[in-house]
């Protein structure tokens, strides 16, 4: 997989210390704050218990699939 910027070190750095990068980057495209239903993270002006820009429910469950898959690979 062709990865730009610092996911390209991460995945060299975690080859060369025999860990698995799993790229949960990409899959979270379309998913950004201002997605509506879709966000995989809070905007700015959430009224959630959470900090803004901090995964919701369904980014957590969204990045676990993606890990979980990689972990089935």
């Amino acid at each position: 997989m062709k990865l730009s910027g610092g996911l390209s070190i991460l995945s060299d750095t975690a080859g060369e210390t025999g860990a698995t990068y799993v790229n949960v980057h990409t899959p979270s495209l379309g998913h950004d704050a201002c997605a509506g239903p879709a966000a995989w993270v809070a905007d700015s002006q959430t009224d959630l218990p959470a900090a803004p820009y901090h995964p919701l429910p369904l980014g957590i469950l969204g990045e676990a699939l993606v890990v979980a898959k990689a972990l089935r690979a």
